[in-house]
């Protein structure tokens, strides 16, 4: 992807659309929190044995063979290793390592109780732990996928954040109001269109995903600082040199 703010807002809004059409989808059944945790088969639930065997296919195909891809709790070498490998194409992105797979899930599954009816139907665990997975792929692309975008081109264009050390300051300095408000209106009116069950509770949805991008940006900043930290300091920074007499010289420990 290229780190182009225009082109990442509309992608941004592609997605809102995916987002909501899948919840509108997983609104006709019960909440069914059964498939994250009743035993599927292997060792893994319902839904951990779709999204191994759903990332695995991906996997195949090269989903996760660059560096700014990253499956969600599995690791790159629990899945289907690139059938063909591809040539590596330009780094956008500093490659660095952030992990919200829990965060993203356990957000997925308090939103099923604000858009589905409560209750248990093991006879549709099925449908909707493809739904399931399909849902927090589409999330986790949202939030982890174009974050760490979002947050580059910020870095490109204003440098300074390079140097802000406390997280709520790098946060402060990269809330946008207005275009904020603008997201949790559209994805509203788009709910709304959809004939959501329950349309004012996708308000509520966005903001949660405007909030976790945002720690992901900020994770995303700090995690390039402290990479960028490492490459300034000189090799034995911060060490005492050694004392004469103990037959070498230059730095190094006591």
């Amino acid at each position: 992807m290229r780190i182009d703010l225009n082109d990442i807002r509309v992608r941004l809004d592609q997605q809102t659309e995916r987002i909501i059409s899948g919840l509108k989808d997983r609104s006709r059944y019960l909440s069914n929190h059964g498939v994250f945790d009743k035993p599927f088969a292997e060792g893994l639930s319902w839904f951990g044995y779709r999204l191994r065997e759903e990332q695995s296919l991906d996997s195949a195909f090269g989903r996760y063979d660059f560096e700014d891809q990253h499956p969600i709790l599995f690791k790159k070498e629990a899945l289907t290793q690139p059938k063909i490998r591809r040539a590596r194409q330009e780094q956008h992105l500093i490659p660095v390592s952030i992990d919200f797979s829990l965060k993203i899930i356990q957000f997925y599954k308090e939103l099923l109780n604000k858009i589905c009816r409560q209750g248990e139907d093991p006879n549709t665990y099925g449908e909707t732990v493809k739904l399931d997975v399909n849902n927090v792929l589409c999330l986790y692309e949202r939030i982890c996928g174009i974050g760490p975008y979002v947050a580059e081109s910020k870095l490109r264009r204003d440098h300074s954040l390079a140097y802000v050390v406390d997280p709520e300051d790098i946060r402060v300095r990269l809330v946008h109001s207005r275009r904020e408000e603008e997201v949790i209106e559209k994805a509203f009116q788009i709910a709304e269109r959809y004939e959501m069950p329950n349309p004012e509770s996708v308000r509520w949805v966005f903001r949660r995903i405007i909030d976790l991008t945002l720690d992901d940006e900020v994770a995303y900043i700090q995690a390039v600082q402290k990479k960028e930290e490492k490459l300034r300091t000189p090799p034995g920074w911060g060490q005492e040199p050694r004392k004469e007499g103990n037959g070498s010289k230059g730095w190094g420990c006591r």
